[in-house]
């Protein structure tokens, strides 16, 4: 009896759209990816979230292989009901090695849908980071 209540609830629950949907889930495992690339350091990974950029010169990678996040945070995450298009507000949190004073940018990401690939990507530009590693040096 236990069975069938929860297995008809379960279709109840899906056809009202109130269980997660496979693009939905696919969002959260690539947005929950991008966060953990960034925050980690792994910006080649993180950039390669970013649909149509160009890639990274030897000169962007020196400046980022300086740059640590220490907080990375997610502070608005909307979705279209269509799962096609989803926007992200992001504050991060991060340091210069030889600086060692922490910064704070906020940022927009608009992701896309893809669906040949069953991917989501992000379409707005990989965030200025390297030029934001303009400061004085501590004596």
């Amino acid at each position: 009896m236990r069975l069938i209540t929860v297995l008809v609830l379960g279709l109840m629950l899906s056809a009202c759209g109130v269980l997660p949907s496979d693009k939905f889930d696919s969002y959260k495992m690539s947005s929950s990816a991008y966060e953990k690339a960034l925050r980690w350091g792994d910006f080649y990974s993180a950039y390669s979230f970013h649909k149509n950029e160009k890639p990274l010169t030897e000169k962007e990678r020196a400046r980022l292989k300086n740059i640590r996040v220490s907080e990375f945070e997610a502070i608005n995450n909307i979705i279209d009901p269509d799962e096609k298009n989803a926007r992200q507000i992001i504050e991060l949190k991060y340091y210069v090695e030889a600086y060692q004073i922490v910064k704070s940018v906020t940022f927009n990401l608009k992701w896309e849908y893809d669906e040949k690939q069953k991917s989501w990507f992000i379409t707005s530009p990989f965030p200025e980071l390297s030029s934001m590693v303009k400061a004085t040096p501590k004596p």
